[in-house]
């Protein structure tokens, strides 16, 4: 952080005795929001411009003041600072629905992403195109458009005939810790991909994918159970 240093005509400026103050509170990721703020208090002694706050933890918020002192003991503190948002950890994926109760994909349906944290929108492709195809014996699997780096496998009750492969266009959109992918017509391939009861849902989360404070979003492998159409 930068801050500017006060100035005094008479005694000058004493920076060894001068103070950074912090306040902190507590950050929530899936909502972007800051809880209340405790006192500030003693951060740094003789702090120099610009400033890295070693000490700042995950998951918090902090305002901070400067308490300028000159040769003489006399103080003056500046107004607290605009806020800053410590948040260094992946989003990840927790949930997965679909509007469509029957388990037949069609045009309209919306397939909701939920996170674990709110998503920045310009790391999502507004357009692309979904896949779900099925080889042999195989669950069925779906890849969307900038969304997922690598397929997601539905468990043994999902089905599709055998040997075939359904691309659809498709359009995202985000709102907070939610994408939602609704499917357009279809592109190519043997039609509505099906599936059967809610069954384990794998896969990988493409990096691509970014919460608001740029953190990529977690590579490790996922499992839900849901009913994806």
């Amino acid at each position: 952080m930068t801050f500017s240093g006060a100035t005094d005509a008479g005694s000058g400026i004493s920076t060894s005795a001068s103070e950074l103050l912090r306040a902190e509170a507590t950050y929530t990721a899936s909502s972007d929001t800051c809880g209340s703020f405790g006192s500030f208090s003693k951060v740094a002694a003789g702090p120099t411009s610009p400033y890295s706050d070693a000490s700042a933890a995950d998951n918090k918020c902090y305002q901070y003041e400067y308490k300028a002192s000159d040769n003489v003991g006399n103080t003056t503190t500046s107004g607290a600072s605009g806020t800053v948002k410590v948040d260094t950890t992946a989003p990840t994926l927790t949930g997965i629905s679909s509007t469509n109760g029957d388990g037949i994909l069609a045009t309209g349906d919306v397939l909701t992403l939920t996170f674990s944290e709110q998503i920045a929108a310009s790391s999502v492709p507004g357009s692309g195109t979904m896949t779900q195809s099925r080889a042999g014996n195989e669950a069925a699997k779906l890849a969307i458009t900038g969304i997922t780096s690598e397929t997601w496998s539905t468990g043994s009750s999902a089905y599709q005939e055998k040997n075939t492969s359904s691309v659809f266009n498709e359009t995202a959109a985000v709102n907070g810790a939610t994408v939602t992918v609704t499917v357009g017509s279809n592109v190519s391939g043997a039609g509505n991909p099906k599936a059967g009861a809610s069954s384990a849902v794998t896969g990988v989360v493409n990096s691509g994918v970014t919460d608001l404070a740029g953190n990529a979003a977690s590579s490790s492998s996922f499992s839900i159970t849901a009913k994806l159409w």
